[in-house]
């Protein structure tokens, strides 16, 4: 059912590609590029200049807020086409701003829920690790590098399974019939190995997209990584956001998954 889930999410993408860039394209262009804009001339600030102006940082701010208001944006505007047929406007989606501040509240108590859990998980991954290296049992070698891994597993499996889980609440708050986390848990009981199955499948696409953007950093061929990784990247928020989607239209609605 995992693999289902995901094909289904990337087909909901390709499928509806012209809604989707109409969502997502343009809000993520302008995210992106103002980024990039703000990053560039950072950098060339610092690099041209011996003493580090700490003004730049002021712009961290209104350029984070942007980012997450935009991401928010484009996942309301995507979870209340697919679940409530919600056309989006010619050329960007409608600020529904009373989802998307909703949205950002269940994020929000999400994260509460998450960062101490990442933490302890963080910590507990570290620990085992150095110890694998003190006792000798891994060294620096790419067998070993594996071992090193398999606690770093252990520990991602069941945190993606609590988090998946919860994070049935934020496409519920999108169309406005907002639940618990502890809906949320009872419409997904029975789902581990699906999600599982998610979770894994995500982290192997992420990392074999972002591939060539690696190989292409500080060559030549520089500004190619960047139009690529900034292609992948919106591919990746629109799909995230469409296995939510999936996910709650499945396990809260009971659509059936084709």
């Amino acid at each position: 059912m995992g693999f289902k889930i995901f094909v289904h999410a990337i087909r909901l993408v390709i499928g509806h590609l012209g809604v989707a860039l109409r969502i997502g394209g343009l809000l993520y262009v302008v995210q992106f590029a103002t980024s990039f804009a703000v990053a560039f001339f950072a950098l060339d600030h610092l690099t041209s200049r011996t003493n580090f102006d700490p003004s730049y940082m002021v712009w961290l701010v209104p350029i984070s807020v942007m980012v997450v208001v935009t991401n928010i944006w484009i996942a309301v505007a995507w979870h209340r086409y697919v679940l409530l047929d919600e056309m989006p406007g010619a050329v960007v989606a409608r600020f529904n701003g009373d989802r998307i501040f909703a949205y950002f509240g269940k994020s929000l108590l999400l994260g509460l829920v998450a960062v101490p859990i990442v933490l302890v998980a963080g910590f507990a991954v570290a620990g085992v690790v150095s110890a694998l290296f003190a006792a000798g049992a891994v060294t620096s070698g790419p067998p070993s590098f594996i071992i090193a891994l398999v606690p770093l597993f252990l520990v991602y499996v069941p945190l993606a399974i609590i988090l998946y889980r919860l994070a049935l609440i934020l496409p519920a708050s999108a169309v406005g019939k907002p639940i618990r986390f502890g809906d949320a848990w009872s419409a997904t009981r029975g789902a581990s190995g699906t999600i599982v199955g998610l979770a894994i499948l995500s982290v192997l696409c992420i990392v074999l997209l972002d591939l060539p953007t690696s190989l292409l950093q500080g060559g030549p061929l520089v500004w190619v990584g960047l139009v690529w990784q900034t292609l992948i990247g919106w591919v990746e928020v629109m799909v995230g956001v469409s296995i939510l989607t999936s996910l709650y239209g499945h396990y809260v609605e009971k659509r059936p998954i084709s």
